[in-house]
């Protein structure tokens, strides 16, 4: 599966060469052209262009942690804000998803009945089990645990969300544990939250109390 979302990433690129598009911190622009399996990156400011090879490593390390942040890449390459640029645009144009109003309006209409269709992701329940288990039932972001009448509050989370690879083999490696909150979290953005980024929000939040 990783091998056609990265073949749909790189048809993504090419069809985005020489229009400007904003680095991830946005404090710049720059355009980029499809080179084999790399990219040649030209930054607005300076005009050089800037040769990168790496695309598929690049592509895999951010299946594996969903960051979005250069530091987490540095190691890969000095183009992360590039290559990160693209991804974001990349999983965005291929899962719009709906506006919802404020959860802060005053008043709205409820009670009426609609008529709708709709795709459910199909699931692997035994797998996910087996994730609930390996983790000892325990929120892998937050350390809650919490069984009510012998049912645990706990959920299982993709990694890389379904919603945004469609149709893949999920290995046990591939999910997570999370509380109902930390998930919920985790999907307040799209793309979803990295548990990296996860982990350093609750951080965050927690030392502003």
């Amino acid at each position: 599966m990783i091998e056609t979302q990265f073949k749909r990433f790189m048809e993504f690129v090419r069809s985005q060469s020489n229009k400007q598009h904003p680095a991830i911190g946005g404090r710049s622009t720059f355009t980029v052209e499809v080179v084999g399996d790399g990219f040649i990156f030209t930054p607005r400011s300076s005009g050089t262009p800037r040769k990168s090879s790496n695309a598929r490593r690049f592509f895999e390390r951010h299946r594996e942690n969903g960051s979005y942040k250069t530091t987490d890449y540095s190691e890969k390459s000095v183009n992360a804000s590039y290559y990160l640029s693209l991804l974001k645009s990349f999983y965005a144009d291929n899962n719009k998803v709906a506006q919802f109003d404020s959860v802060d309006s005053p008043q709205a209409i409820e009670g009426y009945l609609v008529d709708f269709q709709y795709f459910k992701l199909k699931r692997n329940k035994q797998l996910a089990d087996e994730c609930k288990k390996r983790d000892s039932f325990t929120c892998q972001a937050c350390g809650f645990k919490l069984s009510v009448n012998g049912k645990y509050a706990i959920e299982c989370h993709h990694k890389f969300p379904l919603s945004e690879s469609g149709k893949t083999t999920t290995k046990l490696s591939d999910l997570i544990s999370l509380c109902p909150t930390c998930h919920r979290l985790t999907h307040l953005r799209q793309p979803a939250l990295s548990i990296i980024e996860l982990k350093r929000l609750l951080k965050n939040t927690w030392q502003a109390l």
